[in-house]
C-alpha cells in the first residue's frame, strides 16, 4: 500500500499495476470529497495517515483550480500527513508563519501564498 506501489527493477522505479489498483481500492469517495490512507515506513517504523481532496476545486470566479487529478492530490496530502507524523516538515500546515518567514527573508513566494489562503 502507499509508497510500497514502487518496485525497484534494475535501478529504475517501475509501478506495480495490481498494486496501484489496490491502492484505488482503498480510496473512499463523497459526493465532494476523496479520502485516501496510505501508509509509510522508515527503519521498519510505519506510520499511516488519510489524505483528502475536494474533487472539484473552483475559484471565485468559477474556474477550475485543481492540480492534477483528485487521487493524485489525496496521495499527496495523504503522503504529507504520514511524513510529518515521522516530523518531517510539520510546519508546511502554518501557513501564516511560512508567510511571515518568506517575507522577512524578502522570498517573492510569499504573495502565491497569501493567494491562497
Amino acid at each position: 500500500m502507499g509508497i510500497h506501489s514502487v518496485a525497484k527493477n534494475s535501478g529504475k522505479a517501475k509501478c506495480s499495476l495490481s498494486r496501484v489498483a489496490n491502492q484505488l481500492q482503498r480510496s473512499k469517495l463523497s459526493r465532494r470529497l476523496l479520502l485516501h490512507p496510505l501508509q509509510i515506513t522508515i527503519a521498519r517504523i510505519s506510520r499511516e495517515a488519510v489524505g483528502n481532496a475536494k474533487i472539484t476545486q473552483l475559484s471565485k470566479s468559477g474556474n477550475d483550480m485543481s492540480r492534477g487529478t483528485p487521487i493524485e492530490r489525496a496521495i499527496a496530502d495523504a503522503f504529507k500527513n504520514a511524513a510529518e507524523s515521522f516530523g518531517v516538515a510539520a510546519y508546511l500546515d502554518d501557513q501564516k508563519f511560512v508567510i511571515r518567514y518568506l517575507k522577512s527573508k524578502e522570498d517573492s513566494r510569499w504573495a502565491t501564498l497569501m493567494k491562497m489562503i
